[in-house]
């Protein structure tokens, strides 16, 4: 069995990345959604809801690599369970 397979493998990006994407929601609603205001108030919650899509995609490449290959790459950070961003 894969760890894409096992339900406690990898979360969908939207689960792994719901505080950051909720918090930058909140921002926005608390701007009343006024583009040119949170686009610069809410300019770092934007790129910490980026950063964690990409963290989660090199996550998925190391984990893919591991399951053909048997062999983690050098740079992977595989957090445990318990350290995923929640």
């Amino acid at each position: 069995m894969g760890l894409f397979s096992d339900p406690e493998g990898l979360p969908d990006p939207a689960k792994y990345c719901s505080a950051q994407r909720d918090a930058a929601n909140k921002c926005m609603s608390d701007l009343n959604f006024d583009r040119e205001q949170y686009r610069t108030k809410c300019s770092h919650l934007f790129k910490a809801v980026r950063d964690c899509r990409d963290s989660w995609k090199k996550l998925k490449k190391d984990l893919t690599t591991y399951e053909r290959t048997g062999v983690l790459p050098a740079d992977a950070s595989i957090p445990e369970p318990s350290q995923q961003p929640k």
